[in-house]
């Protein structure tokens, strides 16, 4: 998962852009949960282009996944 993160933050967008969609597979395929916890190391990257597009991420999840909230 360290390579992926790295690759959020790559100069070129193709690049960042099939890293989203890796990305969106795996929480696909896995649970959401899994995925944001290996993610989370990506908040505190060096790099602001990782940080950000892991923030995305996870807006993008909450939004997406909400079959998994228990609302009583």
């Amino acid at each position: 998962m360290p390579g992926l993160i790295d690759k959020l933050g790559d100069n070129k967008v193709a690049v960042r852009q099939a890293n989203g969609k890796l990305l969106a597979v795996l929480i696909d395929v896995l649970q959401p949960g899994t995925v944001l916890d290996a993610l989370s190391p990506a908040l505190m990257h060096g790099n602001w282009k990782v940080r950000e597009a892991a923030v995305n991420i996870i807006i993008q999840v909450g939004g997406s996944c909400t079959r998994f909230l228990h609302l009583d």
